[in-house]
This record gives C-alpha cells, structure tokens and sequence, in this order.
C-alpha cells in the first residue's frame, strides 16, 4: 500500500505521530474494525510496527452516533469542523447522525494571553497597550479557531478582540493532509463508502475551513448582513472596527446580551420572550427567503437576547448563499411539500435535476403523502417539525434524490429556530409560523413583475447568444460544403412526403421561435431605455417578430394545421 498518500511525505514525521494519535482515538471509541480494514495497525504507535490481531468488538454502551460525536471532540479543532460540516449533510448520511452531530461542542482549552497580545501586534503594527485603553488577558470564550478578549478603546468603546489561535495553519494543514490520504484510503479498502464520496467531501471541509479563518470575510459578511436588515429596529449586529482587523484578527462592537439557552437569566432580566421570538423568527426566514444570505451556523451560542428586548446575532464565520433561481425552485419544493401536492413536489425534484432518471414516482409520491399527513394532522403546537423533516429525507435518500447543499442549509436554520424558539418560549409554535410566511412569500413572488422581467431578460440574453451563434454555425456548413465533407442521407421514396412535412414543421416552429425572440429582445431593449438601447431599435424589433409571427400563423391557417 502506498502510505504515503496518508503520511504525505516528506512531512512523514510530523504527520506520523498526528496519525498515530487519530487512530488511538478511532479504536478508543470502538472504530478499531475501520482501522484494521484500513490496514493502519501498524501505525498506531508512531511507526513502531506492531503485530496487532483483529480489534474484537467489545459491547458498548453508547451508540454509533455518539462515539462519532465524542471521537471528533476528542481529535481537537479540525475534526469538530469536520463534524460541523458533516452535520449539514443528510443527503449523504444518515439524518440521525447529521443531528447528533449538531450537539458538537466548539470549545477547548484558551491559549495564553502572551500569544494573544503578541499575534495582535505582529497584526496590527502596534503594542497592545497603544491600541486599546483595557485588554483583558482573561478570554471570555475559547473556541477550535479562536479566542474573543475583551477590551476597551481609546475613544472609550467597548469592543471584543476574536484572535486566531497559534499555528493553526499548520495544525489544520496536517489534519487535512492526513484526512485526504484516509479518504483515499477509505473509498479504496470500503466499497461502500463511496457513496458518501469521501475524497469530495474533505475537499469541500478543506474550502470550508479557509473561508472560516479568515476573519476579513467574516467582517464582510457582517458587514452585508447590517445593510439588509437596516430596516430591523430588532435586530442588533456588532459593528466591526475595521483599522483593527486583519486575516487574523477582528475587533467588534462588544453586546451585553444573554445567551438563548440560559432561560434563568432571561426570566431574571424580564426579558419579553414572546417577542424576541418573533424578532429571531422574522430575521431568520427574511434572510433565507428574501435575501439569499443567511447565518448557517445557527446555535444558541451565536444568538444572543437583549435587555432592550433586542436579538443580537454574533460569529459570521459561515454563511450560507442562494441565488435567485434556486431560492424560488427551493420556495416552490416547501410550499408544495406542506401544501401537500406531491405532483408538485415530483416535478420540482427533476426540474432540479436532483432526483434520478429512472425514480419509483408512484411509490415516492405515495410514502411522502403519508408522511404529511401524518405530521401535518396533528395541531401545530403538536408538531415536531425537525421530526418531520428528518423523516422526509429519510425517504427521498432511500429513493436515490440527492437533495442539495443549500436546501440542507436552510432546514438545519429552520430546524434550529425551532429548537431555541422553544426554549425561549414554550408557546411558541414554529410552524404556525413558517407556513404562512412560506406562502405569502411564494405568492408574492408568483406575482412579481420585476421576477418575470429578470426571467424574459434571462431568456432573451439566451436567444441573443443563440441568434450570435448561428452565422458561425452557417459558416460551419458552408465550409464542409466546399470540402465535400457535408454528406447527404438517401431516403426511400416513400418516405420523402413524410420527411416534407416534417421539415414544415420545423421550418415553422423555428419562424415562430425567431419571431417569439426578436419580440422579447424588442420589449427587453425598451424596459432599458434610453441606455444601452435607443428605443427605435425595440420597436423594430417588435415589429419584425410580429411579421414572422403572423407569417407563421398564416401558414398554418393555410394548411389547416401546423404540419
């Protein structure tokens, strides 16, 4: 076996002794069959090769899940995030493990303030004290990329200073080195873990963990989020202090709030859950539904309540991106699942092109009724939306769709808004909720002109480079004609007649396709008048679409059809 691709000479040494510590936690936590199919064994001690018999399976007394969950904590910061990305994956494994892996807890021991203050310095160009007025050396929170200190600045605000931990490059680029050789390794010597694509998806953690560890896209993103919701009084984000941020280091508006998840303190502070409910409520599906851009890491711990009866959201590390298409495809995928019409649900899967060629429709559609009504015939303070969820994508994994990334995205936020709208309020109801929200959007869009202007604009840019494709084409055949290359088929004779109103047909529908086209280009260039288009240049288009069109109709009055 070529162990290299796991020890990623020449880093042998260094990579070794990772590796060996990765399996003595795999067999730890009773994965000691996966290492042994592995053939690693050997290296479980440092490069020391041991002869080591099959690993028996001892009785354990958690479950699978929750020795994957304990196994990643154990490994440290690259593989929490791995599990963090793992999570958000239930197209490829099992749903019950995407949720256990959801309870990951980031936090670990905080690095010495001495690495703090020195990383700031190297970052920002100054000596702690001749930035800040107070720096606390105390970190309020340690997390797997980072540590947030509390300080104070020379104009008197307070602020958190988010410092990236000591060589975490380096330790997050031998954790991934080793992680892509195990995924080689994996897809090699378990078959049936190729479904899972294991090798695409430490590609996809590794393009994940960058945009994570660099903090300036992180003030972008809070920075975008702020200009989206200027609107929301309710809503609170932490102003970034942009001279005093780097790649590595972030300075932000420090928020006295109270962690969702601590119910003492915000009965204590009085604190209107009711209506903090409704404020987490509406920024959360504005930001998936209306904006395209929304918080995908979502947990009690990123959202905070105020004693203003305010929600703070904090941690802009990973977000999430839809764009318009697909925000309306996965609109309309939601709407038609809880409005129960599964000839609906069926044809927004192939448009998407996530479901199969060759599917069971009848069974699918069949299974997915039942399951709504089962879930949805309970009253919706009886609704176990995460439940219901988790069972569907059960199902549509069982029948080959492969849902995408960014639907996943959204249900673990809905999920989760379900979970600390509960704890926040015990009356609150989430789906009561969701499901007119989710309508009134999906109608308002169904009724929006500047939707169906972008859609024609889509449409005729796509004919216009249609249109500029052809001469090329002609050109093709022109040339093959001089060569003699262009050749043509014989056909019997009684099949010429055939072939004849065929080719009306297609003569005919390609006029009216023209005609169709010059008339959208038309009324596209007059919708953006005066620039770049003069407005005569549409209605001369309009009018050439027009002839054609009533060409084609005339033809077909004619012959009495369109053949």
């Amino acid at each position: 076996m070529d162990y290299a691709r796991v020890l990623k000479l020449p880093q042998y040494f260094r990579n070794l002794q990772r590796l060996s510590e990765i399996l003595r936690v795999m067999v730890k936590h009773g994965f000691g069959d996966l290492v042994n199919r592995l053939n690693l064994a050997p290296y479980l001690e440092s490069g020391i090769k041991l002869v080591f018999p099959a690993f028996p399976r001892q009785p354990l007394s958690t479950t699978f899940n929750t020795r994957v969950r304990l196994a990643l904590e154990e490994l440290g910061p690259t593989f929490i995030k791995l599990g963090q990305v793992i999570s958000t994956r239930p197209d490829i494994f099992p749903v019950s493990l995407t949720f256990e892996l959801r309870q990951l807890q980031d936090k670990v021991p905080p690095f010495p303030a001495s690495e703090s203050r020195k990383l700031i310095e190297q970052e920002l160009g100054h000596a702690v004290e001749e930035l800040f007025e107070t720096f606390d050396d105390t970190p309020i929170a340690a997390a797997s990329i980072a540590q947030v200190h509390r300080a104070r600045l020379k104009s008197g605000d307070e602020v958190v200073v988010k410092v990236q931990r000591p060589n975490l490059d380096r330790i997050l680029n031998t954790d991934v080195e080793i992680l892509t050789g195990l995924a080689s390794l994996i897809e090699e010597r378990v078959p049936e873990s190729r479904s899972w694509r294991p090798a695409q998806l430490v590609e996809e953690f590794s393009r994940s963990l960058k945009r994570e560890c660099d903090f300036k896209r992180e003030a972008q993103n809070i920075e975008i989020f702020g200009a989206n919701f200027a609107d929301e009084a309710g809503l609170l984000l932490p102003k970034v202090y942009r001279h005093l941020s780097t790649q590595l280091v972030l300075t932000e508006e420090f928020i006295d709030g109270i962690k969702t998840d601590d119910v003492d303190a915000i009965q204590a502070n009085q604190i209107d859950r009711k209506k903090v409910s409704a404020i987490l409520n509406r920024v959360v599906l504005r930001s998936i539904f209306e904006h395209g851009f929304f918080h995908a890491d979502p947990h009690a711990g990123n959202i905070l309540v105020t004693r203003d009866n305010r929600v703070a959201l904090i941690d802009f590390g990973m977000m999430g991106r839809l764009e318009k298409t697909r925000l309306n495809q996965i609109l309309q995928f939601l709407v038609a699942l809880f409005s129960r019409d599964m000839n609906r649900v069926l044809r927004v899967l192939h448009e998407t092109r996530i479901a199969p060629l060759h599917i069971d429709e009848v069974s699918l559609k069949n299974q997915l009724a039942e399951i709504i009504d089962h879930y949805l015939g309970q009253s919706f303070d009886q609704l176990n939306l995460s439940q219901l969820i988790t069972d569907i994508f059960e199902l549509v994994r069982r029948h080959g769709v492969k849902p995408p990334v960014d639907l996943l995205l959204i249900v673990k936020s809905i999920t989760t808004l379900e979970s600390i709208g509960s704890s926040l309020a015990p009356e609150f109801v989430p789906f009561a909720i969701i499901h007119p929200y989710l309508m009134e959007r999906y109608f308002k869009n169904m009724t929006d002109p500047a939707l169906y202007a972008s859609y024609l604009s889509d449409v005729a840019d796509s004919y216009i480079k249609l249109l500029g494709d052809l001469p090329d084409e002609f050109r093709v055949i022109v040339q093959d004609l001089a060569r003699g290359d262009l050749k043509v088929k014989f056909e019997p004779t009684h099949l010429v007649e055939a072939r004849k109103h065929q080719n009306q047909l297609v003569n005919r529908a390609l006029y009216a396709s023209i005609g169709a086209t010059l008339a959208i280009v038309g009324f596209v260039a007059l919708s953006r008048s005066p620039e770049p288009f003069h407005p005569a240049l549409g209605y001369a288009l309009i009018s050439w679409g027009a002839i054609l069109l009533f060409l084609v109709w005339r033809a077909v009055r004619r012959s009495g059809g369109l053949a």
